[in-house]
């Protein structure tokens, strides 16, 4: 599941609330950016949930914050997904 954050630094306020309080659930230790014609964007993963006091693996969170003008199309989250994630 995906989520698309509109403030700048909000990746930023999340990964570290997440860092502080939740760090077994970090897929990363990092925020990764990725630039592309069109702009750049930030974004970390997550996984959702704990499953005996550790992560579970099998539902993640896309915490995606816009830094670019391709997110304000409608296509937006099919386009990132086809060229950024597959």
């Amino acid at each position: 599941m995906g989520f698309k954050m509109e403030e700048e630094g909000a990746v930023e306020v999340i990964f570290n609330r997440y860092k502080t309080k939740h760090p077994k659930l970090l897929i990363s230790q990092n925020i990764w950016t990725l630039k592309e014609e069109g702009g750049e964007f930030k974004y970390i993963e997550v996984y959702a949930y704990y499953l005996n006091d550790e992560a579970d693996k099998g539902t993640v969170l896309r915490f995606m914050e816009k830094n670019w003008i391709v997110l304000d199309c409608g296509y937006a989250w099919t386009y990132c997904h086809k060229v950024y994630f597959s």
